[in-house]
Order: structure tokens, then sequence, then C-alpha cells
């Protein structure tokens, strides 16, 4: 046989007590999560309650009187005026946050009495403050109230600064309360790895060989963006792309066997870098093959083929001045091209009688650079001209030396032998330059 239960329900009385005490409970986590923001929005509920009430009670003096009580109407078109409590003092200025400035103040509650018994205070205020917190301005026959302080202004640049009150105020920052002015961007360079960064060596700059900075010891080292790190082994840093100097361009010390012949290293010390040691040779000295006049001044050579023996033939240059006057008016090398070296010529008189006269020598090139085919050619040569008060011979050319020098070798020095001398008679203007012979020496390595 079945058994019947009876379930009792729910009164009416407890429903209600179970939904007051639920709404209790509500308000109290709202207000608990952020309790200073929540009774700063409670506050600024009735500030604009307070604004509203000022605004209406004008409204029904209007209303009522049709005409605008005296206060209120002489108030300064558009200017805006920190309002008073009753009684209170309207000497000074009052610094009004909303507006950024202080204002003036007016006392207009014996206006409003009749309708606004009691003036509205901005909940932030003392009882004993002298200010009701809210401005009027007139426009027209209109009037609006504003109050001079919101729980907003207070939190982002007031006194009421707090992190976790939903506000960045002045004194915040991302740093210092990420609830209120939230993450921190990421900032590449500020030694502190932030969002997307993977790295962060504190600069922008993207450290590499040849910035002049030695980055070693597997030190770890960031790029410009702060995208991706690099590891770097110098050894040295000279801040160029040479690898003939005491670092290669791979920032690593040089040593025997890099390939490179740079200034630490010789043929001496590395010959795996820079070579066998060349040797010091010599060549001639060979006789010119060929004299030839080659013109340029006033007076030709008479045979001067006959400057390619030491045989007392002599090319020579007839009358160009008195006796004990002749001396070197040009001398110089000529090249392969046919152009001609810097100048070489001795200081002093030619001899009298025949004597060699040496120019150049090992280690001078005579301003030039040589190859082994240059000297080698067949237009290599010599060139001299005599000179005088008078006049000047022409330029006596001797080529045609016969060289024959490796290709491989370096020319380190030249070196020019003539036999000449400056032979006189007993007549006026009757001198002659005479040159028996011309001889080259090369000085090479190889």
């Amino acid at each position: 046989m079945s058994q019947y239960v009876q379930r009792k329900a729910f009164t009416l009385v407890e429903l209600i007590i179970v939904i007051a005490v639920a709404a209790i409970l509500a308000v109290g986590i709202f207000v608990a999560s952020k309790p200073q923001k929540r009774m700063g929005e409670t506050n600024d509920a009735k500030r604009k309650n307070d604004a509203q009430a000022f605004e209406q009670a004008i409204k029904m003096l209007a209303a009522d009187s049709g005409v605008m009580p005296t206060e209120l109407k002489n108030l300064t078109e558009n200017q805006k005026f920190a309002i008073v409590k009753a009684g209170g003092l309207t000497t000074g200025t009052f610094s009004c946050a909303a507006l950024g400035t202080s204002i003036d103040k007016k006392d207009i509650s014996s206006a409003l009495s009749s309708v606004l018994p009691q003036m509205p205070m901005d909940p932030d205020l003392s009882a004993s403050s002298n200010e009701t917190g809210y401005y009027i301005v007139r426009r027209g026959s209109s009037y609006d109230i504003e109050p001079c302080n919101t729980y907003e202004l207070a939190a982002t640049s007031g006194s009421k600064q707090m992190c976790g009150d939903g506000y960045c105020g002045s004194s915040e920052s991302c740093s210092s309360c990420t609830q209120d002015c939230g993450t921190c961007p990421a900032v590449c360079g500020n030694g502190t790895v932030e969002g997307s960064e993977v790295c962060d060596d504190g600069d922008t700059s993207t450290e590499s060989c040849g910035n002049s900075t030695v980055e070693s010891g597997g030190s770890i080292y960031c790029n410009a963006n702060c995208s991706s790190s690099i590891t770097l082994n110098e050894q040295c840093d000279d801040g160029n792309s040479s690898n003939l100097d005491t670092c290669l361009n791979s920032c690593m010390n040089v040593s025997c066997g890099d390939t490179y012949c740079n200034a630490a290293e010789t043929c001496s010390s590395c010959s795996t870098d820079c070579g066998v040691c060349k040797q010091a040779y010599t060549a001639g000295p060979n006789y010119a093959g060929t004299g030839a006049d080659g013109g340029g001044f006033d007076v030709a050579w008479i045979t001067p083929t006959n400057i390619v023996s030491d045989n007392s033939s002599y090319a020579q240059a007839h009358g160009i001045g008195f006796s004990g006057t002749i001396n070197d008016g040009w001398v110089k090398l000529i090249k392969a091209d046919g152009n001609y070296s810097a100048e070489n010529k001795s200081l002093g008189d030619w001899p009298i009688s025949p004597s060699i006269v040496s120019y150049g020598g090992e280690g001078q090139l005579w301003g030039e650079t040589w190859t082994a085919t240059d000297i080698n050619s067949s237009n290599f040569g010599f060139g001299i001209a005599s000179d005088s008060f008078i006049m000047n011979s022409n330029i006596l050319r001797a080529t045609s030396f016969g060289f024959n020098i490796p290709e491989s070798a370096t020319i380190t020095g030249i070196k020019v032998e003539v036999k000449k001398y400056q032979y006189t008679t007993s007549k006026p203007f009757d001198s002659f330059a005479r040159i028996d012979s011309v001889k080259i020496t090369v000085y090479y390595n190889n």
C-alpha cells in the first residue's frame, strides 16, 4: 500500500527574505570588488541629482512668479560662478577642478529659499565648508548647474588616486598599476624583455663584427628591434674590413695559415701566407742599343748613336755656351709608353774631362712604379739635355737596353751611368756637350 507524503513549500515571507538576502549579498560583493570606485560612482550619482535639483528649483521660480530673482537675473552671462551655501562668504575664488581654474563666488540661496530650503552640497565637502561644490552659469534665460568635482577627476588627478579604482591617475603608470593603466608596451632597448620581445640588451643597435667593440666570450646580444639574439665570439674588432692589418674582417686574430699576409707577418715568419721570400738581383749594367736626338730645345745632337759603348766616340751638341758653364738641364727616365719619369738631374757643371756620372741607384725609382714589362720594353730608356746660360741642347734619348727581367720580379731601383764632359776651344761660344756612353743597372727582387 503506497503512502502519500505531503512536502511543505516555501511561504511568501520566506521567499522575500531569501531574495532580500541575495540582493544584499550581491550589493556587498559588487561594492567590495572595488569599494572606493563604487562609493565614488554613488557620489557622482548624487552630484548629478543635486545639479538637477538646482536647475529644477530655478525653473520652478520662473514658472511660479514669472519673474527671475535679481540674484539670478544679474549674473554675468556665460560667466561661471561657484555657488556658496546659505550665508557663505563670497570673497575670493573657488578652485573648480572640472574647469581647471578658480572662479568667483555667488550666494543665490535667498533667491532659491522658497523652492529649495536646503542647499545641496558635494558629498566630499565637510558640513563646515563655505562652498556647495557646484557652479552656475547663465546662458540667456536658462541656467546650467554642474559639479566642480567628480570621482573620475579625483581618481585621475586629485587626492583619491588608488591602484585598482579603475582610473589611471596622474601618479600611476603601467609600471606601478597595471589594473588601471594596462600592461606597459614593450620598449626595445630598456634592458627588460617585455611583450613580444625575444631579448633586450639595453640598446637598439645590432652588435656585429666591425663596430670597433670586441664582443666575446660567447656573450649573447640582441638585434636592433629585440626580435632575435646574437652570439658573438670575437677575438678583436678594429672597425674595418681589411684582412691586411692585425685583425681579420671576421674579427679573429691574424695567424699564419689564414691565407692573408698581414701587417704582423712576413715571408720569413709565414711563407704559407706571404710566400717564399724573394732574393735581391741586379740586371746590368746594360748599354743603350740606340741613341737619337729627341728635340725639345735649341741645339741638336750630332752622331747620337755613338753612345752605345765606351769607345771615345761621342754624341755632341756644339756651341751651347762658354767654357765651364754647361750643366744638366733635363734628366729623366723614358717609360715604355713614351712618357717621362720625374726629374732627377744632378747639380754642378759637367766635368771638363770624360767622367762617369751616376743618377739614381738601388732603392730609387724616380717617382714611378715599374714592372718587369716596363723595363724589358725596347722603348724604356734615358733622356738628358745639357744647359748653359746661352742655349740648351735637345734631349738625347737612349733606348733599347735589352733587359730580360722575370715577369714576377719586383723592381726596387734603377741606376743610370753617363760618361760625359764639356769640351771647349779658344773660340767664343765654341763649347761642346759630349756623351760617350749611357748604361743602366736595374735592381729587383724575385
